[in-house]
């Protein structure tokens, strides 16, 4: 929708009157693009259930709709903080190092002023075109593709829009974890428009002027990961690899020895026989001592002059210790 309002330049003291709305908020602010004022009066007594105020001339004007000139140069300070109890760690923003990431996430440099962002000393300072340009938004005279609008293909500078800040801090960039830094990013909530009625009383109850900004509203996020080492949680994460790791040892091995085709190849080299210990406490083996009792009572297995594939299941594969002279399979069922 491009409609031709009047447009508007406010300055100093008038600024916060015509474009901030609500002037105070913690976490979120609205910077007005278009503005309408409709001056209104009651005609009826104020006490009746049916009584509505309607336009008046009083003011010279009943409905009065103007754009704010230059929006994209409107310059913040934001001044934020982070505290955690249980870490311990509390810093403000002048004593943190932090950076804007565009939508792709990469570090948005060499920044003109007045833009000042994650610099020790400093607050951030920043202007709404760099907002919107680190959420790929690069003109608010596109359309904003809201459903709910009074006409179709409204702008995000007639209709509004939402932004979110999203604040992101760390501590985990070094190993000095009382080192933190943070990140800015923004994202455009798509298809959405804002808009903010004010009401204000000329005369009460009689007599009103409403207020009725659109534009860009600003959702602040703050999160992130902020840690300390504690050995607990260490000892607890590594009892819980090794139960994992055990149960994957089981897994393997059951799938291995009981379900897999070659089953009973697995099975024999996972598991070795040993010998009788009764013969070995009557003296009828005595073992060498630098020899181990699996490679000493092993059974020789002769070597095969066919692929494996083409006897599993039918006999045991079993190795020769003469390297030189293979054995035929026949010869071992024999």
């Amino acid at each position: 929708m491009n409609q031709r309002l009047p447009l508007k330049i406010f300055f100093h003291a008038n600024i916060g009157i015509k474009i901030s709305f609500p002037s105070l908020e913690a976490t979120a602010m609205l910077a007005a693009t278009r503005v309408t004022e409709t001056n209104m009066t009651l005609h009826c007594p104020w006490t009746s259930p049916n009584c509505s105020f309607s336009p008046n001339q009083t003011y010279g004007f009943s409905n009065y709709s103007f754009f704010i000139g230059d929006i994209e140069s409107f310059t913040l300070m934001i001044d934020h903080a982070i505290i955690t109890l249980s870490v311990g760690i509390q810093r403000n923003a002048i004593s943190l190092k932090g950076k804007l990431l565009d939508e792709d996430g990469n570090t948005m440099k060499n920044l003109s002023l007045p833009n000042v962002i994650g610099k020790p000393g400093y607050y951030d300072t920043l202007e709404i075109q760099l907002l919107l340009s680190a959420a790929g938004v690069d003109n608010l005279d596109t359309p904003s593709g809201a459903q709910n609008t009074k006409a179709d293909n409204e702008t995000m500078r007639y209709a509004g829009m939402m932004l979110m800040v999203v604040m992101d801090y760390s501590n985990l960039v070094s190993f000095d974890l009382n080192t933190v830094e943070y990140t800015i990013s923004t994202r455009v909530v798509r298809d959405t428009e804002f808009k903010a009625i004010e009401t204000i009383y000329v005369h009460f109850p009689t007599h009103i002027i409403e207020r009725d900004r659109h534009g860009v509203r600003m959702l602040f996020l703050q999160t992130g990961n902020l840690g300390a080492f504690d050995f607990q949680v260490l000892l607890l994460n590594c009892v819980s690899g090794l139960g994992l790791l055990a149960v994957a040892t089981v897994i393997v091995d059951i799938l291995a020895t009981m379900i897999l085709p070659q089953r009973n190849i697995y099975y024999k080299y996972k598991y070795d026989e040993t010998f009788g210990f009764s013969d070995y406490r009557e003296g009828k083996i005595q073992p060498q001592e630098d020899q181990t009792i699996a490679h000493k009572f092993r059974p020789k297995r002769p070597r095969l002059n066919r692929p494996p594939s083409e006897i599993y299941g039918s006999v045991p594969i079993v190795m020769n210790d003469e390297k030189e002279n293979p054995i035929d399979i026949e010869e071992v069922q024999e």
